[in-house]
């Protein structure tokens, strides 16, 4: 078993995560987060704070990657097994957090009856997270307003080839041009989340056994795990 860390660029996490090859290890919670917690993680990465580490387990030969990953994280699809780079052992909510926020528009959605319950009740509702120029704020909105004055999807700030083309949009759309502190707020937004890092501590080549420690320890230093928790990851980790 080998550990490290290493300071990564937010964005290479989250494209992994985007592109399925970064998945939840099987044992993990279900997501719990409701619309407070995803506007309290926006609130920090737009300014810039810490929003905590990563730990992520890389199997050793031999482990089944089949079952000892999730197959899904949030709306992503995992890719297959071959493909997996990393199973999520600490991070899952933000990540999954992170996945609902950047998923564009048009792309497919799970089924709402196979999201957990926070899952469903904070993204398949009524209400939808979008970046507000005039108000210079992360919020959730009513599908029905998300379009209203100078909000863009959220997802936008992590990339300037859909951020600029969106921007444009509301220039054409308001007959006029961008209010300069309103492009100001929009281009620091941008520039917070594209540069936004984070720590990971990754383990390589361990075993079941050894990533459930490294769980369980972390867990109770972070939010703190119940016996049944662990009770049943160790339970996953048994040959």
């Amino acid at each position: 078993m080998r550990i490290h860390q290493s300071a990564d660029h937010l964005s290479d996490t989250l494209q992994a995560v985007l592109d399925g090859r970064l998945v939840p290890a099987a044992f993990q919670r279900p997501y719990v987060w409701s619309q407070s917690d995803v506007t309290a993680l926006w609130e920090s990465l737009l300014n810039g704070w810490p929003i905590g580490s990563f730990l992520i387990w890389k199997p050793g030969a031999g482990v089944d990657l089949a079952k000892a990953g999730r197959s899904r994280l949030g709306p992503i699809q995992a890719a297959g097994a071959s493909r997996w780079t990393g199973m999520i052992l600490d991070g899952q909510q933000r990540l999954t957090t992170l996945a609902w926020s950047f998923l564009a528009a048009d792309a497919a959605r799970p089924d709402p009856m196979s999201l957990f319950d926070a899952e469903r009740a904070t993204w398949a509702g009524d209400d939808v997270i979008v970046a507000d120029g005039e108000q210079r704020r992360v919020l959730w909105v009513p599908k029905s307003d998300a379009s209203s004055g100078w909000r863009i999807p959220v997802g936008l700030l992590g990339d300037l080839a859909l951020l600029l083309p969106a921007l444009n949009a509301l220039v054409s759309k308001h007959q006029g041009q961008i209010p300069k502190d309103v492009f100001d707020w929009f281009d620091a937004a941008s520039h917070a989340v594209r540069s936004a890092k984070i720590t990971t501590t990754t383990i390589e080549d361990a075993t079941p056994q050894e990533a459930v420690t490294a769980f369980a320890h972390v867990a109770r230093v972070g939010v703190p795990v119940t016996p049944d928790e662990v009770a049943a990851a160790l339970a996953w980790a048994a040959p």
